[in-house]
């Protein structure tokens, strides 16, 4: 009795998250705690935002990195991230309604976080984000090794605009390509990348959300929908993720800000052994200075100290923040740098540095 009745139980959840098959509830119930939900604020007004409502997953649960589209964050700066959150069946909660109330105590459980873009690339569709926090059940989603194959059905997950969270959807007959120059697809913003169609009507939110195999594996996140009747839908190719993913790497990172009326010149060298390199800061403006990869080389700042004739050096060791970024994002002062700024003493017409 008690067997059938979970049967039925479980049976009446598949149904209600659009699963069709046993297969899909079992890949459904082990990847569902890595798919997000994204909202990203593009204008703020009076009354309301306007938002871009997407889906996306967890790729690095160390860093607390989460792969979606670029066209779901479009470069901004207020990011919401949101995992799913199971109730005391076990059971992932769909109603919005239930996240929207209860939103300032799953923020103190690390189901809601901020979120900041940390690579980015236009032409493939992709953004990696990186999130103040994470919840223990949140899981990062292995990337595939393989392409699948045409007879393979793939797993798509993410949340639809104006449905319930956290839905399924099927793609079938998926095919490998590629979109360039000489194929790109009429208003598909996707160029020179590596894809997967797949024969499944995707809906508007699901952008950014995984297409999984069978054992669970990445082969994509879904873009763009095509074909007659929108049946088609386009997945970024797991190797251009990868490649995306790839690029973060360590970013040691330092400003100089020039608040005076003049313009000054300074040298800056990473490590002992670097060359000097000439820079120039135009008045009431600043400079971001950064070091990539692996090495640890502290960096070095040389000026004239006077406004007098006659070079009077000044040298300081500086210190930096470390960030991890990739391709398509360069440090920012506000968000990355140990910041320092020149300062003028205008009796004895002397040039000093300071850190903020």
């Amino acid at each position: 009795m008690y067997r059938l009745l979970s049967v039925v139980l479980a049976l009446g959840v598949a149904a209600s998250l659009g699963l069709a098959q046993p297969q899909a509830l079992q890949v459904y119930d082990r990847c569902i705690d890595g798919v997000v939900y994204v909202e990203t604020v593009l204008r703020t007004g009076l009354l309301r935002n306007e938002v871009s409502q997407g889906s996306g997953f967890l790729i690095d649960r160390r860093r607390k990195l989460v792969v979606t589209n670029y066209h779901v964050t479009q470069e901004r700066d207020k990011i919401l991230v949101l995992f799913p959150v199971r109730d005391l069946f076990g059971e992932i909660i769909t109603e919005k309604q239930y996240y929207a109330e209860n939103a300032p105590r799953l923020i103190k459980a690390r189901f809601f976080s901020k979120a900041r873009i940390v690579a980015q690339d236009k032409d493939k569709d992709l953004a990696i984000l990186q999130l103040d926090q994470i919840p223990d059940s949140a899981k990062e989603l292995p990337l595939a090794r393989f392409d699948p194959k045409a007879q393979d059905t793939l797993h798509i997950l993410g949340n639809p605009a104006e449905r319930p969270l956290w839905r399924w959807a099927a793609g079938t007959q998926p095919a490998v390509g590629r979109i360039d120059d000489r194929n790109r697809l009429p208003n598909i913003a996707v160029r020179n990348s590596k894809v997967i169609m797949c024969c499944c009507a995707a809906f508007n939110g699901n952008s950014g959300g995984p297409v999984l195999n069978d054992d669970g594996e990445v082969v994509g996140i879904a873009s763009f929908n095509g074909g007659p009747g929108g049946i088609l839908t386009g997945a970024i190719h797991f190797a251009e993720i990868r490649d995306l993913f790839d690029s973060i790497v360590l970013h040691r990172v330092f400003s100089v800000e020039n608040p005076t009326r003049f313009t000054l010149h300074y040298q800056v060298r990473w490590g002992e052994d670097g060359e000097w390199e000439n820079h120039t800061i135009k008045p009431r403006t600043y400079n971001v200075h950064w070091l990539k990869g692996p090495i640890d080389q502290i960096p070095y700042i040389k000026f004239d100290a006077s406004f007098e004739e006659g070079y009077q050096e000044k040298s300081y060791k500086l210190a930096y923040y470390t960030r991890q970024l990739g391709r398509g994002v360069n440090p920012s002062r506000d968000l990355d740098a140990m910041e320092y700024v020149f300062t003028v003493d205008k009796e004895e017409m002397k040039i000093d540095l300071l850190r903020q």
